[in-house]
């Protein structure tokens, strides 16, 4: 058995802890940056993923988001869960110190070309035109089509095992694959999602 005063000490570190638990709690709640949810697959843990709250700063994804706005970004989250056509993603392009949110346009396997429209260039991902949220052709300068048409020739135009074209929201291209190509998964952070 405890002595009185082994019990009121055990007491105290009890009343310790359960205030830490608490007031960590509370901070969690109220700084994002820390949170995480857990994706449980057949009861398993499968994978953490945390959460990050961002400002956008730029308008190439204007339609879908918009300048000044906050988003979440869920990294690691394709960790456990797929890519798919359409997500917005937070890519790290290695020539600009911030991440870069773009879309999901073409995923493995999927075909695309560049067709002339004589001044400029569509994009067709499995023989359909693409188009920007506003319903609007991607127009491609001779420029800003060359990266694109040059993996289009290496590849046959059929995007690579683990390789996928990320677009913004922007007709003539924004910083994405009209300006360094193809991107590899490794470098996709995670999906974004409005805030």
């Amino acid at each position: 058995m405890f002595t009185k005063k082994q019990q009121i000490i055990l007491f105290v570190i009890l009343i310790i802890f359960a205030i830490a638990v608490i007031a960590f709690t509370f901070y969690a709640q109220k700084n994002p940056f820390i949170l995480s949810f857990k994706k449980i697959d057949n009861g398993n843990l499968d994978c953490v993923v945390e959460k990050e709250i961002n400002t956008v700063r730029g308008n190439s994804l204007s339609g879908f988001i918009e300048n000044e706005e906050e988003i979440i970004i869920l990294e690691d989250y394709y960790n456990c869960n797929e890519i798919a056509r359409d997500d917005i993603v937070a890519y790290e392009y290695s020539a600009n110190p911030a991440l870069i949110i773009k879309i999901i346009k073409a995923l493995p396997g999927d075909t695309f070309a560049l067709v002339s429209t004589g001044a400029n260039y569509n994009l067709k991902i499995n023989n359909k035109l693409l188009k920007t949220s506003g319903n609007n052709l991607y127009s491609l300068s001779e420029q800003k089509s060359k990266m694109l048409r040059l993996y289009e020739k290496n590849y046959q135009g059929v995007v690579p095992v683990n390789t996928y074209l990320l677009l913004g929201n922007q007709v003539s291209g924004t910083l994405d694959s009209t300006i360094f190509g193809l991107i590899n998964k490794q470098g996709i952070v995670g999906k974004v999602v409005k805030f």
